[in-house]
């Protein structure tokens, strides 16, 4: 089955289930709740592509927020020829240094995109300060070969 197909496939069986109650899904799962924390999802990257009314409006709104709602977010919005970034993080968890190596990492990885737009994932090379490396969660499948990414 060709990859195009089994993610339309995939697509179309995840909007079958989209008004699946979100409560129910937390408590099936077993997921222990905090307070202040999402249960399912840590870290969200939300990408816009916006006109320049737009834009305006989008940042206003995303700095009036005042707290973060997950432990990373990471807006990204598009606008004529260039990006912007806004990264919304607890600082529970993180400092503004962390976030901003975070940042300088994710350049890295654009930049490398941009150099060759076929780059698989697995052949990004990204250069990460010590202390975060040695605080990577651990990894979910080992044999990352297989994912052809």
């Amino acid at each position: 089955m060709s990859k195009i197909i089994e993610v339309k496939e995939k697509t179309l069986n995840a909007y079958e289930n989209q008004d699946y109650p979100f409560e129910e899904l937390v408590e099936k799962l077993g997921l222990p709740r905090q307070s202040g924390r999402q249960p399912l999802v840590d870290t969200v990257f939300a990408f816009n592509e916006a006109s320049a009314a737009g834009l305006q409006e989008s940042q206003s709104q995303q700095s009036a927020a005042g707290e973060s709602h997950f432990d990373l977010m990471i807006y990204i919005t598009a606008l004529h020829n260039s990006m912007t970034a806004l990264f919304e993080f607890s600082t529970d968890l993180f400092n503004k240094a962390t976030i901003e190596e975070f940042s300088n990492s994710y350049l890295e990885i654009l930049d490398q995109v941009a150099e060759n737009y076929n780059t698989k994932l697995k052949q990004i090379k990204v250069t990460l300060p010590s202390h975060l490396m040695a605080a990577r969660s651990t990894t979910i499948h080992d044999d990352i070969d297989a994912w052809e990414l």
